[in-house]
């Protein structure tokens, strides 16, 4: 993809937000980093890509969130790195399910994240996003569970984060906790990964920050040389989280 150049976004990633070996320094942004249309796009332009290659590997919030993480860092110029750990999220009241990507500690009974149960999330100067909210339906289903979510963003103040799975108690109240370590070994992971890096590229060659308008189709190359064109996905989002 992209002409097999070397993905410039590898070592973004490295610098960006390795964490525990790379300090990253974040501005103070008392406004929310993003606004709805703004993250529309993001997810618009991340998903359709993701539909064309028909990319199905299960770890969609990894593919979602560090290239947003990304687009935010070069397009956007916004500090942003992704990270990955427990992640609880309560998507609807009625039934009171709460989406929860996490594991049972087998002693203690605690929450606890592993490369095989964990989520992946973007966190900028006192925010916390989720570019795969759009889709919270879909991830009910997997788990047996058809519910009329509401397609929403997920953009939360830090501050406003539940310090335990008891304070989750109506729609859109969340819980993370960051595992530096896993954070550490899913990223060195994506970075091996060419087809990441070239993806990223392509995002970010086809986003266009507004008020530029980012074109409804894009051309894209895969790895036999072949063109092929992507129209970009429309969602209507109802509001946030």
């Amino acid at each position: 993809m992209l002409g097999g150049r070397s993905p410039r976004y590898n070592t973004d990633l490295i610098r960006l937000i390795t964490v525990g070996q790379v300090e990253v320094v974040m501005k103070a942004k008392k406004s929310p980093p993003v606004s709805l249309p703004e993250y529309r796009l993001i997810w618009s332009v991340i998903h359709s890509v993701r539909l064309a290659i028909g990319e199905d590997s299960g770890r969609a919030c990894l593919f979602y969130n560090t290239i947003a993480a990304c687009i935010l860092e070069r397009t956007f110029r916004i500090p942003a790195r992704p990270l990955m750990g427990v992640a609880l999220v309560r998507v609807h009241d009625p039934s009171a399910s709460v989406l929860t990507f996490a594991d049972r500690n087998a002693a203690s009974g605690g929450l606890v994240s592993s490369s095989d149960a964990f989520h992946c999330w973007v966190e900028t100067e006192g925010y916390v996003l989720d570019f795969t909210a759009p889709t919270y339906r879909e991830e009910l289903l997997l788990s047996g569970q058809s519910l009329p979510i509401p397609r929403k963003m997920f953009q939360r103040e830090k501050s406003t984060a539940a310090a335990s799975p008891e304070e989750i108690t109506r729609e859109g109240d969340f819980m993370v906790l960051p595992n530096p370590e896993l954070t550490n070994l899913m990223i060195q992971r994506a970075t091996k990964s060419l087809a990441i890096g070239d993806l990223a590229e392509v995002c970010l060659s086809w986003l266009k920050r507004p008020p530029k308008k980012t074109p409804a189709m894009f051309h894209m190359q895969d790895d036999r040389g072949e063109r092929f064109e992507m129209q970009l996905a429309s969602l209507r989002l109802e509001g946030a989280w």
